[in-house]
């Protein structure tokens, strides 16, 4: 709900502006640069007089290693840093192609990594791919009014590259070769 005046939400002493939508009514929301947010950040919520304070952590999540340009169809494996075993993580692969189904799907970090079977990429046509991969977060919050409360955090990594089929890979050029 909108909070009268002089009530407030700050993140981080940065005081949070409302925002509204017929389906789901007011809710306070920010963005940020990613190298400034990691890390613990606390956010203050006063009303009618009374303050309440919540801490949290926000764990920044990345790839370990860069995805190329082109990529051939076979089992990809993406290796994450930020994520601990167990973390759930959606995965969403899409392509050009308007009849593919392309992927969409909760995953499981397993040794810090995800893994797309081969077989999972017969739902995605070659060529222009987006892979998005998204983590979700929500806690109840400590201090709450009667009314309760949620802090929920959605954290996105997008990539695009070119899918190929695999039997038309290039072989490789031998040194003696040219």
């Amino acid at each position: 709900w909108l909070i009268p005046q002089p009530g407030k939400v700050e993140l981080d002493g940065e005081m949070m502006i409302a925002d509204s939508s017929r389906r789901n009514g007011y809710w306070y929301e920010t963005n940020k640069p990613l190298d400034e947010f990691e890390g613990q950040h606390q956010i203050v919520f006063t009303n009618k007089g009374k303050t309440y304070k919540e801490v949290f952590v926000f764990n920044l999540m990345s790839l370990k290693t860069e995805i190329p340009g082109v990529v051939y169809r076979d089992d990809l494996v993406f290796e994450f840093n930020g994520l601990s075993d167990g973390d759930p993580i959606r995965v969403l692969l899409t392509d050009t192609g308007f009849y593919s189904r392309g992927i969409d799907r909760i995953d499981t970090v397993l040794d810090g990594k995800i893994m797309i079977s081969r077989y999972d990429l017969d739902h995605v046509k070659d060529g222009p791919v987006t892979i998005e991969f998204y983590t979700d977060t929500e806690q109840e919050l400590t201090e709450a009014t009667e009314r309760g409360g949620r802090l929920a955090m959605i954290f996105g990594l997008r990539r695009e590259f070119e899918l190929k089929d695999s039997t038309r890979r290039p072989s490789p050029v031998r040194a003696n070769e040219r």
